[in-house]
């Protein structure tokens, strides 16, 4: 058995353990609202994230008289992002109109995927903030949208917003942790990061008309 010293020069020799609160997450900008402002805001708001998963699919092979399982291929997961709400409700009204580009709230009309999937990176960085793990999600859009709880006894309490990303793939790149260039040079990644393209302009939310309220 490792005794201590040698279990902390073992972790030492990997830069220590990772830390869960050390991340950034890079969502596409919009036309129409404030491009790059946007992304940056959706970084700074970004409360938690989950990183993709992949499962291994199987099939039944028989040979001998004995059944065993091979590999026939992969599914992934869908990844959960959640922030932090802000006065305007900013993050809603984003997420509402990326989902307004997949299917059209007036017209009720479904888009080409080349139209609203776009592609969402997730960098893990350490202690320095320099990126370590990045994985980037293939062609990602909201499919479901986290609701928001609102409650009286909620007074002293942040408003959180979410969405579940769908996405045909993913891949993940590792960068030099001495490295101290910006994530967004391509080449300190094993697979360079995409260009994360900006949405279109969103059709104009419908609205039902607001009639005035009264307790009586």
């Amino acid at each position: 058995m490792a005794n201590l010293n040698e279990i902390r020069a073992r972790i030492a020799q990997h830069g220590g353990f990772a830390k869960l609160n050390k991340y950034r997450v890079i969502l596409p900008p919009m036309l129409g609202l404030n491009g790059v402002a946007d992304m940056q805001t959706l970084d700074i708001l970004c409360r938690s994230v989950t990183l993709p998963g992949k499962a291994i699919t199987s099939i039944a092979r028989k040979t001998n008289m004995k059944e065993f399982q091979i590999g026939s291929g992969y599914t992934v997961d869908t990844v959960n992002v959640r922030f932090t709400e802000t006065s305007d409700y900013f993050i809603s009204r984003y997420l509402d109109a990326w989902q307004s580009l997949i299917v059209n709230n007036s017209t009720y009309e479904v888009a080409y995927r080349s139209e609203y999937a776009r592609d969402v990176v997730i960098i893990a960085l350490d202690d320095a903030g320099r990126p370590i793990y990045v994985v980037t999600l293939l062609n990602a859009f909201p499919k479901s949208k986290i609701l928001v709880d609102m409650s009286d006894f909620s007074a002293n309490t942040l408003t959180e917003v979410g969405a579940i990303f769908e996405y045909e793939d993913f891949y993940i790149g590792t960068a030099n942790p001495g490295n101290s260039e910006d994530f967004t040079n391509p080449y300190i990644l094993n697979r360079p990061i995409h260009v994360v393209e900006p949405l279109p302009v969103p059709p104009q939310l419908s609205r039902a008309p607001i009639s005035p309220f009264s307790p009586f």
